[in-house]
């Protein structure tokens, strides 16, 4: 999916956004991310709760203008050297403008767990096709990445009560589901039977 060059207004908010991150570095944070094996060259060690804050302003100062708060958070997005920017890329997308092959490619695109969780909760739960997408997520082939963001997708949406009857009442899916707990790593093993569990308790 190739896209325009940033206007100088989409660089002006990043390059906003990249100094309002910096001023929230975290050393002590940032050395712990890197010995867990975090494979972004530029981790600042910014917490949760100030990207939070730092995409909340963007978003009021870009409110009347969806079409650039999207281009900035895929600048940002692209940028898969920090760890930051692709997180608070998260917190700019609207789920409304996020189109299937948008999320698909997000998806191919994570490189942590960490950015699964975020991209899962901040993005695609919201989105009206997140069930069609688990299906393809969890079905690809060698893809650890790609089916924790689908099992973790499935967690989320189970929480709400219209999503958790149909994705019980998918025969097939739950089929599925049952197959992969001998199959998966153990880490996805435990999402399998977290969401099995779920279920079952309905």
């Amino acid at each position: 999916m190739t896209n325009p060059s940033p206007t100088p207004l989409v660089q002006q908010y990043v390059q906003h956004i990249r100094q309002c991150m910096f001023a929230h570095r975290n050393g002590l944070v940032a050395e712990k991310l890197r010995q867990a094996g975090i494979p972004h060259q530029l981790i600042l060690g910014c917490l949760a709760a100030d990207l939070a804050a730092i995409a909340k302003a963007m978003s009021t100062q870009m409110a009347n203008d969806s079409a650039t708060a999207m281009n900035v958070a895929q600048v940002l997005w692209k940028d898969k050297q920090s760890r930051e920017a692709r997180l608070i890329a998260t917190m700019l997308v609207l789920p409304e403008q996020i189109t299937y092959d948008m999320a698909q490619q997000w998806c191919d695109e994570v490189m942590t767990t960490e950015e699964a969780d975020w991209l899962c909760l901040r993005v695609l739960r919201q989105c009206d096709f997140a069930i069609l997408l688990v299906k393809q997520l969890v079905a690809l082939e060698s893809a650890y990445l790609q089916h924790y963001i689908g099992y973790r997708l499935l967690l989320h949406l189970l929480n709400y009560q219209e999503q958790h009857s149909l994705i019980a009442g998918d025969v097939h899916l739950v089929e599925y589901l049952n197959s992969q707990q001998e199959r998966e790593p153990d880490a996805l093993k435990m999402l399998v039977q977290q969401i099995l569990q779920n279920l079952s308790a309905s």
